[in-house]
């Protein structure tokens, strides 16, 4: 165990100690085993003296006992029994010293002599014993990997590869167990980025999927081999066919995101544990990734481990992965969380079954924690620790206490009932530290006396400095941790959130003394600790904003808890920028945001946002600010590219603010290549961080520029892409994400440039109009305003062209005229009616057909305008109008249509009529032969008269019949 512990302990014995741990010889007397670079030493339990000390050259071998699992031999002139309960990890680094101390001494390599040995213990009564207690549930295995074990449910089997449990019916679905060796905690504050559990999951993802890829590739490869075709047409056809197949295999969406804790600790561990679960969907299975970090492992409490927990889904076929956009969508969703949710039980109940073998935590090593903290060697999250479990705490507290107590009676001037409840608090929750522990170095400060006093006190605290270097670097070591161990005590680390750092910066703002304002910026600056890189020298007492000024040109060294307490405070925003100071805030804002803490990148992005956002509520930016924001704005832009999304997140909310508040910097984002940086950012996987992109786009699109700049960066196809949605089942944009989306469309559709696949975008928008909003979003209001967006969308791209028109009318009218009946939600009766308006100004026909297919039509846009929905009144009068017109014209057509089968019906009439005539004289024709036959005796005068009579009559009576 390679630690601050062990460095404490190397430098009180003069030595460097690679390991220790407890032990027992063969008397009761317990003893710590210390592993230094050339002996073995056993130390008495109370560090009062070095009780046995072998030279590597003297021990001739080792002997392991194979019946008592804590005991080995050391064999010298003489043997000697030793027990510990890690024997093994003992013995392992006492081979590596011995044969690294032999080498060193003798130029050979030689390993040490080790042999086993049924011995017999000496000590028969006491024997420690690790605990192997196991719990598991019916219908579980148990399985080992290093020295935790977990059960997992039947059906998994273990494979040849460790670490690896696959389903027995399906090989895809498997479990992979990754934990690592223990590693000094001091390790995490040089991680960075991946110290944080969030980041270090995500970046884990996107090497399982490439892992993943790489599978597909091998096996696409082997069969192209087999298969090669000369012509190099085929050839780079296939390998875009390649690059487009990757590009789907990597592209995934994380479902969830999130903490986890663990649920059950069942061997009484008294680690801390830390978790962090992601459930990620890829085209054609689920992976669960849970990440425990436990920290603080006994005994020494300065290592940590990572567990990695990954469940590999059953795979299904891409095709049937694909959004499906239907009313069933919600009762499919909660089918597949049922699922999903038992499917994940699998790899919560693993986690929550880790057991260890635990070490029992003797007193014997809270003599090196004492030890360690008393150096002030533990970062703040390990004081807090050992405060909670065992009540140990610095003996510089007494330093910190004193000090705060007497800042609270100064503070009683600026407010008195607060800082004596403060004051009050502060003597009861610490009392029995103020009142029992011993002093060193103030037993002659008074409670009246100065502050400053306490500073000079602390420099004199000669016993706990290190030994190595000279006496102004060691100086200078121990004022760095003490400044950073008195940062944390005021800072919260005593009094909680009643009292930090935060609640000192409106006392410079007050009508205070100049004395107590020097007091808290002396307090500043001393936890600050701003000092040169390069050279060991105590810090110099001074005025605290010249050695900012020196700290943001120098590029000094600083406390970055400090710093952050102190943004997080608006200190710099209040003491600095406000105070004309605007270069010098430019300046250490800056510098800060190239440090490589996450923790501190976060906080200024937080001030900054806040700071934008209560300025744009005040007075504004001045142009000192907007000067002073201008060199703040690149940095940020900088961490816009940043792959960690949290940092991403922040940095583009702080660029959209302070858009928001100037034009200036709209012109300075879409500088070089910002509009590639802008638009790469739509292809995020995080709703959050693309609601932000978004509306950084949509901020700056009021430069006629940029949005050349941006759509010649194919900004429309990102915007097509994200209304499609990710095609990944169950998968969908935040409707935030979709509203702003149909907002960009809007002012690119008023552009000049013509925008691509009109068509394909029309479909797109019709599809988010007739959504329903229990399928995709739980909230109403968010469904109605995203339906308005898509309808003023489609209201600007009728100025287009006649085409879409036609389009819109055919497609989304009928639509619109059946939900306008049910409609009650203002914003979308509106858009529906300004869409209306459009179609009909050109093409007044339609009005028509609308009225076929709504009757109520004039009824519904009465009640239109009888709630005040814009444009009603004119739509109303348009169609009114037209339908009038259409009415006169058809009843002019009625009467058309009535005259004319009269004047038929007449003729028809007069045609019998004709037709009766003329059979009646035939019929009179033929009876006048008869009888002329018959009376051919009689005289011929009188048949000749009456036949001139009857010829004579017949015409005037055809003539009156024909009249009538």
């Amino acid at each position: 165990m390679i630690g601050n512990i062990i460095q404490a302990i190397g430098e009180l014995l003069n030595c460097k100690v690679d390991f220790l741990c407890t032990a027992q010889l063969t008397s009761d007397k317990k003893y710590f085993a210390v592993v230094a670079s050339d002996r073995l030493l056993f130390i008495a339990s109370k560090l009062e003296k070095v009780e046995m000390s072998l030279e590597y050259g003297k021990i001739k071998g080792i002997v392991i006992s194979t019946r008592v699992p804590t005991m080995f031999q050391i064999h010298t002139d003489i043997i000697i029994d030793v027990y510990a309960l890690e024997r093994k990890q003992l013995i392992q680094a006492l081979r590596y010293s011995w044969m690294t101390d032999f080498m060193h001494k003798n130029f050979q390599f030689k390993q040490l002599p080790m042999f086993k040995d049924d011995i017999k213990s000496n000590i028969q009564d006491k024997q420690p014993v690790l605990p192997n207690l196991m719990f598991t549930k019916q219908g579980k295995q148990m399985f080992r990997n290093k020295n935790y074990t977990f059960s997992l449910p039947d059906e998994y089997e273990a494979t040849y590869q460790d670490g690896v449990y696959v389903h027995k019916e399906s090989q895809q679905c498997k479990i992979v167990v990754q934990i690592t060796d223990p590693m000094p905690t001091q390790l995490l504050s040089q991680l960075g980025e991946k110290a944080n559990l969030q980041y270090y999951s995500e970046m884990f993802l996107e090497i399982v999927l490439k892992g993943i890829n790489s599978k597909d590739d091998s096996v696409k490869q082997g069969t192209n081999q087999k298969s090669q075709d000369s012509d190099e047409e085929g050839k780079k056809q296939e390998e875009d066919e390649q690059n487009k197949q990757k590009e789907e295999t990597l592209d995934y969406w994380i479902i969830s995101s999130h903490n986890y804790k663990k649920r059950s600790n069942l061997m009484n561990d008294i680690s801390e544990w830390f978790g962090w679960e992601l459930h990620a969907r890829t085209q054609v299975q689920d992976i669960f990734i849970i990440i425990l970090r436990r920290i603080h492992i006994p005994p020494l409490f300065e290592t940590y481990q990572e567990i990695l927990f990954v469940l590999y889904g059953q795979e299904q076929n891409a095709k049937e992965q694909v959004l499906v956009n239907d009313r069933d969508l919600l009762k499919l969703t909660l089918e597949q969380d049922l699922e999903e949710h038992a499917f994940k039980n699998v790899l919560r109940n693993a986690i929550d079954s880790l057991q260890c073998k635990m070490f029992i935590f003797e007193k014997q090593y809270q003599i090196f924690i004492q030890l360690s903290a008393d150096r002030l060697l533990y970062n703040r999250q390990t004081l807090n620790f050992i405060y909670n479990k065992f009540k140990i705490f610095p003996q510089f507290m007494s330093y910190a206490l004193k000090y705060l107590k007497l800042l609270f009676q100064r503070l009683v001037l600026y407010d008195k009932e607060r800082f004596l409840i403060l004051d009050k608090e502060l003597t009861q929750k610490y009392g029995f530290i103020l009142n029992n522990l011993k002093d060193y170095m103030t037993d002659g400060i008074q409670i009246e006396e100065n502050l400053q006093a306490l500073f000079d006190a602390f420099e004199q605290a000669s016993f706990v400095r290190d030994k190595s270097g000279n006496e102004e670097e060691r100086k200078f070591v121990w004022q760095q941790k003490l400044s950073n161990y008195l940062g944390i005590c005021f800072d919260g680390l005593l009094m909680g959130s009643a009292f930090s750092f935060k609640d000192l910066v409106p006392v410079l703002q007050a009508k205070v003394s100049m004395e107590l304002k020097t007091i808290i910026l002396e307090l500043f600056d001393y936890c600050l600790y701003a000092v040169p890189k390069k050279e060991c020298r105590p810090i110099k007492k001074g005025n605290f904003i010249k050695k900012l000024e020196e700290l943001a040109s120098n590029k000094y060294q600083y406390n970055v808890n400090i710093a952050k307490s102190l943004i997080e405070a608006n200190f710099f925003s209040q003491e600095v920028l406000l105070q004309e100071r605007s270069g010098l805030y430019s300046s250490l804002i800056c510098y800060f945001l190239q440090s490589d803490n996450v923790d501190l990148i976060v906080a200024i992005c937080r001030h900054i946002i806040n700071f934008q956002a209560e300025i744009k509520h005040t007075t504004g930016l001045t142009e000192a600010m907007i000067t002073a924001f201008k060199p703040i704005s690149v940095e940020l832009i900088r961490l816009y590219r940043s792959h960690n999304r949290t940092i991403a997140t922040l940095a583009c909310a702080s660029l959209f603010n302070l858009c928001t508040n100037s034009r200036e910097f709209k012109y300075i984002i879409l500088n070089d290549d910002g509009a590639a940086l802008l638009v790469s950012k739509l292809v995020t996987k995080d709703n959050f961080l693309l609601h932000f992109a978004l509306k950084l786009i949509y901020c700056v699109m009021s430069i006629t520029q940029n949005i050349e700049k941006l759509l010649a960066a194919n900004l429309t196809d990102y915007l097509y892409k994200i209304l499609e949605g990710p095609q990944i089942k169950g998968c969908q944009y935040d409707a935030r994400c979709l509203i702003t989306t149909c907002q960009i469309l809007s002012v690119c559709l008023v552009s000049e440039v013509e925008l691509r696949n009109i068509d394909h975008l029309l479909i797109l928008l019709y599809n988010m109009v007739t959504t329903q909003a229990d399928q995709y979003f739980l909230d109403q209001e968010e469904s109605v305003n995203l339906k308005s967006e898509a309808l003023y969308v489609m209201s600007k791209m009728c100025h287009k062209s006649a085409e879409v028109k036609k389009k819109i009318n055919q497609e989304c009218v009928p639509y619109l005229l059946k939900l306008m009946e049910k409609l009650t939600y203002h914003q979308v009766q509106e858009k529906i009616i300004m869409l209306l308006c459009i179609l009909i100004k050109e093409n007044k026909e339609w009005a028509l057909e609308w009225l076929q297919m709504q009757i109520k039509l004039q009824d519904i846009l009465t009640t239109y305008h009888n709630n005040d929905i814009q444009s009603s009144n004119y739509l109303l009068s348009q169609i009114k109008f037209i339908d009038d017109e259409a009415k006169k014209v058809k009843n002019e057509e009625m009467k058309r249509s009535k005259l004319a089968p009269t004047a038929s019906v007449i003729a028809e009439q007069m045609m019998e009529q004709l037709q009766q005539q003329e059979s009646t004289i035939q019929d009179n024709k033929k009876s006048m032969v008869s009888e002329a036959r018959s009376s051919m005796i009689e005289d011929s005068r009188i048949t000749a008269s009456n036949i001139n009579n009857k010829s004579t009559i017949n015409p005037s009576q055809f003539k009156k019949s024909s009249a009538s």
